[in-house]
């Protein structure tokens, strides 16, 4: 299960929310400095002017502008060298409170004397925090607003990129009928037509290779009809029981063929013909049937409502590839309604156990040749019946193939 931190939808809202944060921050801190600057600004050059004034009404009248102070001991020392250099200038200091200073030079008295003038700075400074705190709340405000809309967004872009990878997922499952159903122009709408496109072609092949399989396996019953015929005519040599050998398999292959047929369309996938089975005297009768040297263990056997020929079908496959692809000893285990079939041979190995049961695949090697269609049609009875059927290799050796679900139709009391 994917964590939620690890989602796309919970990337995408970190995401723009910490984009929406560095955006906000960036014109929050843009706007404070341009506005502590042009106060500041504002407050030197009108304390510059004032000591420029100062000066001016000093030298040309003897009288002191009111709060300009000759040569002031208070000044800072930075601004009173700079004034005795002859220049003009100003001084923000903060300690103990803060002010502005402004310093002109009183040029011809030959002391270098200065006037200075100076201003409080705290108003300002108070408009200034007011002014940052206003901006870290409406960053704040908008950052949460960006989170909540990049929440909404990331939602629905994560909910049409998890509905195409479901029906990705249910297409390779086997449902060639699901459709994303996309709509608009974006990447991920072209996602969601690009799975259609890939469904639909997928469903096109699989149902010219269906009708393909089913028309050959039906053009080749009636010659075949013909030929096991006559070779029911030959002679008891040897040349003429390999003839009949091979047109029995043939004969069975056809058969196989037609049941897949009608396995993959819809002529045999209705509804199943449900009975009650008693598994404890249902499993030792087909296996005394088709497997006369199995072994039959019953362990709380059921009695369950399922379809007997499928099921019939499914266990006398499953017995036919242990007999033909494994080796004794043979095991039918019943547990509840839970059908084990195991042989002793080599097993189905990791290519078959990775793939599943594949037409005209008869897993490794080791388990021989023939024409690969039994799994696979017990699988699909299995399906039809809302059964399942899994493969595996016991750890000590041999195959084991395992029929459960028999209780999706109800199960009655144990036999």
């Amino acid at each position: 299960m994917t964590r939620p931190w690890h989602s796309l939808r919970a990337r995408l809202a970190v995401a723009i929310a910490l984009i929406a944060a560095a955006l906000s921050a960036s014109l929050g801190l843009a706007v404070y400095d341009r506005t502590a600057g042009e106060r500041l600004t504002r407050a030197r050059d009108a304390q510059a002017d004032r000591a420029v004034l100062a000066a001016s009404l000093l030298r040309s009248t003897g009288q002191t502008l009111v709060g300009a102070e000759i040569d002031a001991p208070g000044a800072p020392i930075e601004l009173r060298k700079v004034v005795r250099d002859g220049r003009v200038a100003t001084y923000r200091a903060r300690d103990p409170r803060p002010l502005v200073w402004g310093g002109a030079p009183l040029r011809g008295d030959g002391v270098g004397a200065g006037v200075y003038v100076r201003e409080s700075f705290a108003q300002d400074e108070r408009a200034l925090a007011q002014l940052r705190d206003t901006l870290i709340v409406v960053g704040v405000s908008g950052t949460l607003v960006a989170a909540l809309l990049g929440v909404i967004l990331a939602s629905s872009l994560s909910r049409r990129l998890r509905r195409a990878a479901d029906v990705a997922d249910r297409v390779a499952a086997g449902d060639l009928s699901a459709r994303v159903g996309a709509s608009g122009g974006d990447e991920v709408a072209r996602l969601g037509h690009a799975v259609d496109a890939m469904s639909e072609a997928l469903a096109e092949r699989l149902q010219r290779e269906q009708r393909f399989a089913a028309d050959a396996a039906h053009e080749l019953r009636t010659p075949l009809t013909a030929l096991t015929s006559a070779a029911e005519l030959l002679d008891d040599s040897r040349p003429a029981q390999i003839v009949r050998e091979r047109v029995a398999a043939l004969r069975l292959l056809v058969a196989d063929l037609l049941e897949l047929a009608q396995l993959d369309g819809a002529a045999a996938t209705g509804p199943p013909t449900l009975e009650a089975v008693v598994l404890a005297d249902w499993l030792p009768a087909l296996v005394a049937e088709r497997a006369p040297g199995a072994t039959v263990e019953l362990e709380r056997p059921a009695t369950v409502l399922t379809d007997r020929r499928r099921l019939e079908r499914i266990v006398g496959n499953l017995l036919d590839n242990a007999q033909r692809h494994g080796a004794a000893p043979l095991l039918a285990r019943v547990e509840e309604d839970t059908i084990e079939i195991r042989d002793h041979g080599p097993g189905y190995g990791a290519e078959f156990l990775a793939a599943g049961p594949q037409r005209f695949w008869t897993a490794g090697r080791d388990r021989g040749a023939g024409s690969g269609l039994g799994l696979v049609i017990a699988g699909g009875h299995a399906a039809a019946i809302g059964a399942e059927l899994t493969f595996t290799d016991a750890p000590d050796g041999g195959a084991v193939a395992r029929l459960t679900g028999l209780a999706a139709h109800g199960v009655a009391a144990p036999a």
